[in-house]
């Protein structure tokens, strides 16, 4: 997950810079995690246009488990 290596909250165009995606597939995969409680959406207090995303605790605990089966993927992908 993008949001684990980050020491704090991101704005949606950050993490639409690191996922390389379009802001439709961006909001439509924002909206999934905050419905599954594995993001937390909080305002920004210097600009309440622009949210702020963190992982959830059910986040920030499922992401090792994504990361090795990233991993996995990526040794027999070939």
């Amino acid at each position: 997950m993008v949001l684990d290596r980050s020491d704090s909250p991101l704005r949606f165009t950050e993490l639409k810079a690191l996922v390389d995606a379009s802001s439709t597939t961006v909001s439509r995969r924002i909206k999934e995690l905050e419905d599954n409680r594995l993001i937390v959406r909080s305002m920004n207090p210097e600009s309440p246009q622009n949210n702020l995303y963190t992982l959830s605790k059910d986040g920030r605990d499922l992401s090792p488990i994504m990361q090795r089966l990233f991993d996995w993927a990526e040794e027999w992908k070939d």
